[in-house]
């Protein structure tokens, strides 16, 4: 049987495991964003969710609602409450008004009953019991008067704690409202309209795709040649598809090294100790959260 040497070489060489060329990479990483859990902030069934796995929904926008019937329930038991404190509440005023007028009548005799005795027209027995009347009704409005205020502040203390009662409801009627608080994408929903949900129940977790970060790990030696602001090209594994290429910046370097994690690699892979880095990058739609990327060796200078 006859080779062709032509194609004997070139089988050989697919063959040999030597001859990739390829440059290990600078560092590599998972790309990752930032999630948010939106939880619900008040007990209570769903009466609506409009929120859909894949759904962009924008910072601020209503999505849902918790049912707030308990609440207003307690809101109106709360009002009625104030009201029949505010009724007993005595009016200071009004209360003493009969006993200062009959002081007042008191004064203006004691003054009369003098000028009396200096006319010698009236005995010091009248004066007397006219003084022991003014003092005695002095005493008498100034107890009450004393009773009435504390009666009035003790009111005024249970209207205020009411008060901060019907706030609470105001502000739980509020939270009923469940609103987006981060624009980004919808990842995982985890409650559905018609369940009951628990204080801090998680409705839903969001996060913004635009906005991609690298988390790679470099070693020691390579970390010495980065800093924050540095430009960085990242490449992105698409598997079969291929890979694409990014331009990144990197935003964050861990202060303190760890162990490198199962599956990273680095350019030094005998390397124990590295570092975390966020590389940030703008997403053109194909870049996935836990897909696998690595950094470009920067050129030297």
């Amino acid at each position: 049987m006859k080779f062709h040497p032509g194609i004997f070489i070139l089988s050989a060489a697919a063959l040999l495991p030597g001859c990739d060329n390829s440059v290990a990479p600078f560092a590599s990483g998972t790309m990752e964003t930032t999630e948010t859990v939106v939880s619900s902030e008040v007990p209570g069934k769903i009466i609506e969710l409009q929120v859909e796995e894949g759904g962009e929904i924008a910072a601020g926008k209503p999505v849902g609602k918790i049912d707030d019937t308990q609440f207003r329930l307690q809101m109106k038991n709360l009002q009625a409450q104030i009201g029949a404190l505010e009724s007993a509440s005595p009016e200071v005023a009004l209360q003493l008004a009969a006993l200062e007028e009959r002081l007042a009548k008191q004064r203006m005799e004691k003054a009369r009953t003098e000028r009396l005795i200096a006319a010698k027209s009236a005995n010091k027995k009248t004066l007397d019991d006219i003084v022991s009347e003014i003092s005695y009704l002095e005493r008498t409005i100034a107890a009450n008067k004393s009773t009435l205020d504390k009666t009035v502040l003790e009111i005024a203390d249970k209207i205020k704690a009411l008060s901060a009662q019907m706030e609470i409801c105001r502000d739980n009627i509020k939270k009923s409202e469940i609103v987006n608080p981060v624009s980004g994408t919808v990842l995982v929903k985890y409650a559905e309209p018609g369940e009951v949900a628990a204080f801090g129940r998680p409705l839903y977790k969001i996060g913004d795709l635009k906005e991609m970060r690298l988390r790679a790990y470099f070693s020691a030696a390579d970390i010495t040649r980065l800093k924050i602001g540095q430009k960085l090209a990242v490449v992105a594994d698409f598997g079969a598809g291929g890979t694409r290429r990014y331009g990144g910046v990197l935003t964050w370097v861990a202060s303190q090294s760890e162990f490198t994690p199962k599956g990273i690699r680095t350019r030094d892979e005998r390397a124990d100790l590295v570092y975390a880095a966020k590389i940030a990058v703008k997403n053109d739609g194909y870049l996935k959260i836990g897909q696998y990327a690595e950094v470009e060796m920067p050129d030297e200078k």
